[in-house]
C-alpha cells in the first residue's frame, strides 16, 4: 500500500493554488493598469487645471493693467493688488509673505501662482522676496530652474509651456518633481505661472488603490470558494478511484462501488466497476475449480492407496500359487502314492481359488473405480485449463485496453505539447504587438501553464498505466505457467487412464485364468480315481498354472507401479492446486 499523500500534494490543492495565483496576477495587472492609467489621466487633467489657473491669473492682470492705462491706479498699486489677489493676503506667519491658502488661485495644497521678470528677478511669490535675483538658482542636478521657466513662458507652442523640474519646497531636505505651466504677460514683463508637485495630482488615488486591493481580494475569495464548491465532489471521486486502484494492486477486490455519471470521471468509475467485477468473477471461477481439483486429487490418492493394498494381496496370493505349482510339479511323481495328500492339496487349491476369485473381483472393481476417478480428474483438469485460458484471455483483453488508454494519454500529451507551442507562439506575437498585445500575452501565458499542467497529469496517468501493465504481464506469465502445468497434468491423466485400461484387461485375463483353474480343479476332484492316469496332464497344467501365475504376478507388479505413479501425480496435482489457491488467496474477493 502506498503512503498517503500530504494535503499540499493533492491535485485539488495545487489547482486552487494555481487559480489563486492566476486570479491574483490578473487582478493585480488590471489594478496596476487602472491605477497607472488613472494616474496618467489625473496628471493630464492637473496640467489642464494649471493652464486654466494661469490664464485666469493673466486675465486678472489684464484687468488691472486696463485700470492702470485708464489712470485709475498706478502700476505699483496694480501689481500689489495682483499679488494680494493671486497669492493671498500679506502675512508674516510660517515664513510666508502671502497666505496663498486663502487665495482662489491655488491648485490643491501647495500649487500657488508666481512670476519673474525677464531678468530672472522675483515679481510675485508668496515665499520669496520681491526683486530677488534668481538667475543662478540651480537644483541638485545642476539645472537652472528659473532660466528654464522664463524660456518656456515665451514659447509659441502651447505644449512647450509645461516643464517638469526637481524643486525643494521650503523646509524640506529632498527635491520632488514639480510640473509648472508658464506664460508671458508682456505689459508688465511678467513670466507668470503656477506649479504643483506630481504627487498632488494623484493623491486621491490612494483610496482607489485600497479599493482595488479590497475588490481583488474579494474576487479571489469568491472565485476560490466557487471553484471549490463546484469541483469538490469530482475531486472526491478521483480520490476514490485512486484508492480503489491501489486496493486492486494490493489484491483487495472488496472495494465499494465507485460513483458513475455521464462525465469523464463518472465513466472512469464505471470502467473500474466493470473491470473489478469481471476480475472478481474470473478469480472466483479459478478458486472454485482449484478447490474441486484438490478434492478430486485427494479422492484419487485414497483410491490409489486402496488399489495398491489390493495389489499387494494379489501378489501374495499369486506367490503362494506359484509356490504350490512348483511344488506340485516337483512332487508330481509322489502324487500317486499320496492320494490323500493330493486330495488335501486339491481342497487347499479350492480355497485358494476362492480367495483368488475374490481378490480378482476386488481388483476389477478397484480398476473400474480408478478409471472413473481418472475420468473425473480429467474432466476437472479440462475445466481448470479452460478457466485458466479464459482468465488469460480476459487479462490479455485488459492489457489491450491499457494499451488503448496509454495511446489516448499519448495523444493528450501531444495535444498539450502543441498547445504549449501555440501559447509560446502567441506570446511572441503578443510581444511583437507591443502595448496592445499585453493582455493577449497574459492569456497565452496562462494557456501555456495549463498545457504544462495537463502534460504533467498525463505523465502521472502513464506511470500508473505502466505499473498496471507490469502487474498484468506478471499475471499473464503466471497463468501461462498454470496452463502449461495443466496440459502436463492432462497428459499424465491420459497415461494413467491407459494404465488402468491395461490393469482392467490384465484382471480380466486373471479372472479367466482363475475360472479355467477352477474347472481343472473340479475335474481333478471329480476324477481323483484316475489321477494316476492324468499325472502327465496335471504336470502340464501345473506348468501352465505356474506360467500364468508368473504373468499375473508381473501384471500385479505393473499395476502397483501404475498406481504409485497415479498417487504421485495426484499429490503433484494437489500441490499445484494449493499453489493456485495460495496465489488466489492474495486477492480478497
Amino acid at each position: 500500500m502506498q503512503k498517503k499523500k500530504g494535503f499540499t500534494s493533492k491535485l485539488s490543492f495545487r489547482l486552487v493554488v494555481h487559480i489563486f495565483i492566476m486570479i491574483t496576477v490578473v487582478g493585480s495587472i488590471i489594478g496596476a493598469t487602472s491605477y497607472h492609467f488613472a494616474k496618467k489621466e489625473l496628471i493630464v487633467g492637473g496640467k489642464i487645471d494649471l493652464a486654466h489657473l494661469t490664464h485666469t491669473a493673466v486675465a486678472v492682470l489684464t484687468l488691472l493693467n486696463d485700470e492702470v492705462e485708464q489712470g485709475d491706479i498706478t502700476l505699483d498699486e496694480a501689481q500689489d493688488r495682483a499679488r494680494n489677489i493671486l497669492n493671498g493676503p500679506a502675512t508674516t506667519e510660517k515664513g510666508l509673505l502671502h497666505d496663498y491658502s486663502k487665495s482662489a488661485f491655488v491648485y490643491k495644497k501647495d500649487g500657488f501662482v508666481f512670476a519673474y521678470d525677464s531678468a530672472h528677478r522675483v515679481t510675485m511669490h508668496p515665499i520669496r522676496i520681491i526683486n530677488d535675483d534668481l538667475t543662478d538658482y540651480q537644483n541638485d542636478r545642476g539645472e537652472y530652474v528659473i532660466r528654464d521657466l522664463i524660456k518656456i513662458s515665451q514659447s509659441s507652442n502651447q505644449e512647450d509651456h509645461f516643464i517638469s523640474s526637481n524643486v525643494k519646497y521650503p523646509g524640506e531636505t529632498t527635491e520632488r518633481t514639480k510640473i509648472t505651466y508658464m506664460t508671458y504677460f508682456e505689459p508688465w514683463d511678467w513670466n507668470i505661472g503656477i506649479g504643483a508637485y506630481t504627487d498632488e495630482f494623484y493623491e486621491s488615488l490612494v483610496n482607489l488603490k485600497w479599493i482595488i486591493i479590497v475588490l481583488t481580494t474579494i474576487a479571489v475569495v469568491i472565485s476560490l470558494g466557487t471553484f471549490y464548491m463546484a469541483t469538490r465532489k469530482k475531486f472526491a471521486s478521483l480520490s476514490h478511484v485512486s484508492q480503489t486502484a491501489l486496493q486492486i494492486a494490493d489484491g483487495d477486490l472488496t472495494g465499494k462501488q465507485l460513483p458513475e455519471s455521464d462525465d469523464e470521471i463518472g465513466q472512469l468509475g464505471m470502467s473500474f466497476n466493470k473491470m473489478t467485477a469481471n476480475l472478481r468473477g474470473l478469480l472466483q471461477n479459478v478458486q472454485d475449480t482449484s478447490e474441486l481439483l484438490v478434492t478430486s486429487a485427494n479422492e484419487l490418492s485414497a483410491v490409489a492407496e486402496e488399489t495398491s493394498a489390493s495389489s499387494d494381496e494379489i501378489g501374495d496370493a499369486m506367490a503362494e500359487i506359484t509356490t504350490g505349482a512348483v511344488g506340485q510339479a516337483t512332487n508330481l511323481e509322489d502324487t500317486s502314492e499320496s492320494l490323500g495328500v493330493l486330495t488335501t492339496s486339491v481342497d487347499e487349491m479350492n480355497n485358494q481359488n476362492k480367495q483368488i476369485n475374490e481378490i480378482t473381483a476386488i481388483s476389477e472393481d478397484a480398476a473400474l473405480k480408478g478409471k472413473s476417478i481418472v475420468a473425473i480428474l480429467k474432466k476437472s483438469n479440462d475445466q481448470s485449463t479452460q478457466a485458466s485460458e479464459q482468465i488469460s484471455v480476459g487479462i490479455s483483453n485488459l492489457h489491450m485496453k491499457l494499451k488503448d488508454i496509454s495511446t489516448i494519454t499519448d495523444a493528450i500529451n501531444n495535444i498539450s505539447q502543441q498547445t504549449n507551442l501555440l501559447a509560446l507562439n502567441a506570446s511572441i506575437e503578443a510581444a511583437r504587438a507591443g502595448e496592445q498585445g499585453k493582455g493577449f500575452a497574459v492569456v497565452a501565458e496562462e494557456v501555456r501553464k495549463l498545457a504544462e499542467k495537463s502534460n504533467g497529469s498525463t505523465k502521472q496517468i502513464q506511470q500508473m498505466i505502466v505499473g498496471i501493465e507490469k502487474e498484468v504481464e506478471e499475471t499473464v506469465a503466471a497463468m501461462a505457467t498454470t496452463i502449461s502445468v495443466s496440459h502436463q497434468l492432462n497428459t499424465a491423466v491420459n497415461d494413467t487412464e491407459d494404465e488402468f485400461n491395461k490393469i482392467a484387461t490384465t484382471v480380466q485375463k486373471t479372472a479367466a485364468a482363475m475360472e479355467q483353474l477352477n474347472v481343472e480343479i473340479q475335474n481333478v476332484t471329480g476324477q481323483s480315481t484316475i489321477i494316476n492316469d492324468a499325472i502327465q496332464n496335471v504336470s502340464v497344467i501345473a506348468e501352465e498354472t505356474a506360467a500364468s501365475a508368473e504373468e499375473v504376478t508381473a501384471s500385479v507388479d505393473e499395476q502397483s507401479r501404475a498406481i504409485n505413479s497415479v498417487s504421485s501425480l495426484a499429490q503433484s496435482l494437489t500441490d499445484l492446486s494449493e499453489k493456485v489457491n495460495e496465489t488466489i488467496r492474495k486477492y480478497r474477493l
